[in-house]
This record gives structure tokens, C-alpha cells and sequence, in this order.
């Protein structure tokens, strides 16, 4: 996200430049908690759930803590962690219209993850299952982006991006 505030900064406003970048810390915190938990909590409380004196508590706290789990805590913030992540997307995305055929495709991508990633969240929110799984399908896109957008900044990389 650095390298696209970077070669996205001249062809946006200031502000929407710096709003693109201002998300991306945000994403990351909330993912870092969110992916975290899993290899922190997660073990604590299954090896707490083999007690019988903490079983009932391990299993509230397990509910609320498995990123899988439909409705807990862990995937609200995961999917609004990719929601707040589409905002850049989609201002970056935008940014790389005109760019060139490779970087054009990926601004197309991009900016569909963003959209993708913001509807999976408020079918996390609503349970709206038709939407849930557009954090999945936003990954899928921003995986897909990645091809075209490394051969575009190949291809036209310049002095812009080493500042």
C-alpha cells in the first residue's frame, strides 16, 4: 500500500492521497489482532476448555474467538479490518486509471476488492449471507491485481516511486 500511496500520490488530491494511507495502519491493527488471537488465545482456551472448571466459560470465549466461527467477534474485526483496507483500494485503484493496459487492469481489480471486501463486511454485519463471503472473493481479486500491478510497475516505474 506504501508503493501505490507512492506512484498514486501525484495523480490525487492531497487529502485523498493521505486518506488511502491513513487506512492502511488501521487494517493492519485490526488483522494483527484478529490473526494473533488464533495463535495466542485460541490455543489457551481449548487447553482451558479440557478442564471441566472452565469448560462452560472456554466454550463462551471460544464462540467469540474463532475466526471461523459464523458470528464471532474475531470475524467482525477481520472483515471490518478488509473493509477499512477496500477504502485505499478503491482510491488507488481509481488513481491507476489511465496508466497504462497492466496498471488500468489492476486499478480495475483493486478497486473491485475494495467494493468486495466493503460488501463482505456489512453481510458480516447484517448476516446477509449472499454478501458474507465478499471479504473471500475481495482476497481473490487483490490476488489476481497483484500480476497486473507488478508488471505495470515494472513496466513503468520512475523516479516518482524511489523519492
Amino acid at each position: 500500500m506504501i508503493a501505490l500511496y507512492l506512484y498514486c500520490r501525484p495523480y490525487l488530491t492531497e487529502w485523498l492521497a493521505l486518506t488511502g494511507l491513513i487506512f492502511t495502519p488501521v487494517y493492519c491493527t485490526l488483522n494483527l489482532f484478529a490473526y494473533l488471537s488464533q495463535i495466542t488465545a485460541v490455543p489457551l482456551l481449548v487447553t482451558l476448555h479440557k478442564s471441566a472448571a472452565y469448560k462452560a466459560i472456554a466454550e463462551v470465549a471460544l464462540a467469540l474467538m474463532i475466526q471461523q466461527w459464523p458470528g464471532s467477534a474475531i470475524a467482525f474485526f477481520n472483515s471490518l479490518g478488509y473493509a477499512i483496507l477496500g477504502i485505499p483500494s478503491i482510491i488507488f485503484g481509481l488513481a491507476l486509471r489511465g496508466q497504462g493496459k497492466f496498471l488500468n487492469l489492476a486499478g480495475i481489480l483493486l478497486a473491485l476488492n475494495g467494493v468486495s471486501s466493503i460488501l463482505g463486511a456489512i453481510g458480516v454485519v447484517f448476516h446477509i449471507s449472499l454478501l458474507n463471503s465478499g471479504v473471500l472473493i475481495g482476497g481473490v481479486l487483490f490476488f489476481l491485481c497483484l500480476f497486473p500491478l507488478s508488471w505495470g510497475f515494472i513496466k513503468n516505474v520512475d523516479s516518482r516511486v524511489v523519492k
